[in-house]
């Protein structure tokens, strides 16, 4: 199965990150990683999530949504073997 890397950029994700997070690590496709961009967030919804393999968190210095999804891109093409790639809001 190809290796699907779902980029989520986050700022102050608040109350809808969990759900979020979880629609995706209950995911049935066996090669899913999720990689969570926070973009220079002030609250702490990024630490309070819970620990898995499948989530890779990368720190963006806050310079946008566009800024923090290219990040992500990158890292996904190249630190991964990424097949697809998706994109999930922290609050869909």
């Amino acid at each position: 199965m190809p290796l699907i890397s779902v980029l989520m950029p986050v700022r102050d994700g608040g109350k809808h990150l969990d759900i979020a997070v979880q629609s995706i690590l209950e995911q049935t496709h066996s090669k899913l990683e999720l990689i969570i961009i926070d973009d220079h967030s002030t609250d702490q919804s990024i630490q309070n999530l819970p620990q898995d393999p499948r989530i890779t968190r990368l720190n963006n210095p806050g310079k946008g949504i566009i800024d923090a999804l290219n990040f992500g891109l990158e890292h996904a093409l190249n630190q991964t073997d990424c097949e697809y790639v998706a994109r999930m809001d922290a609050d869909d």
